[in-house]
C-alpha cells in the first residue's frame, strides 16, 4: 500500500511550507506583495460590489 507513504510525504510538506513561511525573507516579500494584491483586488472587484453582487 502505497498511502502510508503519501500520508508522510503531506506531513512533511506541509510542516516544511510552514516554517519557509515563517522566515524573514518570506515575510518581507509578503508586506510588498500584499498592497499590491489588495489593488488588484479593489479595481476588479469594485463594479460587482458596487452593483451588490458580492459582499466585500
Amino acid at each position: 500500500m502505497h498511502w502510508p507513504k503519501d500520508m508522510a510525504g503531506a506531513l512533511v510538506m506541509s510542516a516544511s511550507m510552514a516554517v519557509l513561511v515563517y522566515t524573514p525573507a518570506v515575510r518581507a516579500a509578503c508586506a510588498q506583495l500584499l498592497p499590491m494584491m489588495e489593488q488588484v483586488y479593489r479595481r476588479l472587484l469594485a463594479v460587482p460590489i458596487g452593483r451588490g453582487w458580492l459582499r466585500p
